[in-house]
C-alpha cells in the first residue's frame, strides 16, 4: 500500500506460508513440466483420434451389412421404414384362406419384427455418425462407404 505522502509501504504477504512449496522450484522445471505434459496430452488426443477413426469404420462396416447396392441410408430407412398396409382385397382372401393365413401373418409378423430391427440399427448407425460431425450421412451411398473404407484400408 502506499501512506499518506504516497510512499509505497511493502505489505507483508498474508499467502506466503501458502506457497512455501514453491521455493527451490526454478522457471526451468516449470516449462519442463509443461513440456511433459503437452506431450502426453497430444500423445492422448492422438490415441482419441484413432479410436474415433476405428469407431467410425466399425459403423461404416455395420451400415454397410443394411445396404443394398446403389442405395443411400435415406433410401434404406424409407424402404425399411414403409408400412406394409395390405390392400382390403388381399385382407379378404387371406381371411377365406385362414389356414394358410395364419402361418403367413405369422411369417410376416416376424419378417416386420426384422426389419424394424434393421431399421433401428441403421438409424442409430448413423446417428452416430451425425454425433460425430458428419452431417451427410443420410446421402451416403453404398457405393461410397466402400470407397472411404478402402482408402482406410478396411476393406
Amino acid at each position: 500500500g502506499f501512506d499518506t505522502n504516497f510512499n509505497y509501504i511493502r505489505e507483508k504477504d498474508e499467502h506466503q506460508m501458502h506457497d512455501n512449496w514453491l521455493e527451490g522450484v526454478t522457471v526451468d522445471e516449470v516449462k519442463k513440466a509443461k513440456a511433459a505434459r503437452d506431450r502426453l496430452e497430444a500423445r492422448a488426443k492422438a490415441m482419441d483420434d484413432a479410436d474415433e477413426r476405428l469407431d467410425e469404420n466399425q459403423v461404416y462396416l455395420g451400415l454397410l451389412r443394411h445396404l443394398n447396392q446403389r442405395e443411400s441410408i435415406a433410401a434404406a430407412i424409407k424402404r425399411l421404414g414403409a408400412s406394409s398396409k395390405v390392400p382390403a382385397w388381399k385382407k379378404k382372401k387371406m381371411n377365406k384362406s385362414k389356414d394358410q393365413g395364419s402361418m403367413d401373418a405369422e411369417e410376416s409378423s416376424e419378417a416386420a419384427a426384422a426389419r424394424k430391427k434393421t431399421l433401428d440399427e441403421i438409424i442409430s448407425l448413423s446417428d452416430k455418425l451425425t454425433s460425430v460431425g458428419h452431417y451427410d450421412t443420410m446421402q451416403e451411398t453404398y457405393e461410397s462407404i466402400v470407397r472411404k473404407l478402402r482408402l482406410a484400408q478396411v476393406l
